[in-house]
C-alpha cells in the first residue's frame, strides 16, 4: 500500500491477518477509509467482516500487519478502552442495551469514566435522544420499546461521547424493512451533520447500497477496496 496523508485517512489496514489457533480468518487486508466517508463491508457468514470490525475497534489486535484508526497504532496501543470511549462509537445488532435501566441511564452508561457529573451525564443522554426522537421515551426501559427503538438507544450511546468514527455490526439484522430503511436515513443525518465517518458490516443489501462504497469480505480477503 502507497503511504498515505493521515489528513486523507482515517483508518488504514495494511496486511493486517488475524488467526484464531489454526484457523485464519483474515488473510493480507488492506483497506483505506477516508475522514467523514460512509463503507459498508459486505459478505457470507464466517468471511471475516465482524473480526475486521472488532480490530477496528481495539477489541482484538491483529496476528500481523498494521491498523491505524485516528492516527493511532492499534496493534501497539496500551489503552484501548480509553481510546474507545473517547473515539470510537459502537453499534451491535443486539443493541447490548441494560433491560433494567431507562433510555436515558444505558445512554449515560458510556460517560462514566470520562469526568462528567451525573447532571451532565443525564443532560447529554437526553440531548441525545431528543435529537434521534426518543425524548418522550427516555424513561422507558428496552423491553418497553420497539427494535427501532431500541436501535435509535444504542446509538445515541454510541454518539455520547462525540467519537470521530461510528463502527455498527449487522445493526439491522433484527429489524424490518422499513426499520431499516429509518436506520439508513438516521446514519446519513448523523454523517452529515456530526462529521463522522461510519463503517457498516452488514448483509443489507438496502444499508451496502446506501454507503458511499461497498466493499466485499471472501474467505477472509477483501474483494473490493
Amino acid at each position: 500500500m502507497n503511504e498515505l496523508s493521515r489528513d486523507d485517512s482515517i483508518i488504514e489496514c495494511r496486511g493486517v491477518t488475524k488467526r484464531f489457533g489454526d484457523v485464519q480468518v483474515l488473510e493480507h487486508v488492506d483497506l483505506v477509509v477516508r475522514r467523514g466517508e460512509f463503507v459498508a463491508v459486505s459478505g457470507g457468514s464466517g468471511s471475516g467482516k465482524s473480526t475486521l470490525l472488532h480490530l477496528l475497534a481495539a477489541l482484538d489486535r491483529p496476528t500481523a500487519g498494521e491498523i491505524w484508526v485516528n492516527e493511532h497504532d492499534l496493534a501497539r496501543m496500551l489503552a484501548p478502552n480509553r481510546f474507545r470511549r473517547s473515539e470510537i462509537g459502537l453499534v451491535f445488532q443486539m443493541h447490548n442495551l441494560l433491560p433494567r435501566l431507562s433510555a436515558s441511564e444505558n445512554v449515560q452508561l458510556a460517560m462514566f469514566g470520562t469526568g462528567r457529573r451525573g447532571r451532565e451525564r443525564r443532560a447529554r443522554s437526553l440531548e441525545l435522544l431528543e435529537q434521534l426522537g426518543m425524548g418522550q421515551l427516555a424513561h422507558r426501559t428496552p423491553p418497553r420499546l420497539s427494535g427501532g427503538e431500541r436501535q435509535r438507544v444504542a446509538i445515541a450511546r454510541a454518539l455520547a461521547n462525540n467519537p470521530d468514527i461510528l463502527l455498527a455490526d449487522e445493526p439491522t439484522g433484527n429489524l424490518d424493512p422499513a426499520a431499516s430503511a429509518q436506520f439508513l436515513d438516521l446514519v446519513r443525518g448523523l454523517r452529515e451533520s456530526a462529521g463522522l465517518t461510519v463503517v457498516i458490516v452488514t448483509h443489507d443489501q438496502a444499508v451496502a447500497a446506501g454507503a458511499d462504497r461497498r466493499v466485499r469480505m471472501v474467505h477472509g480477503r477483501l474483494e473490493s477496496a
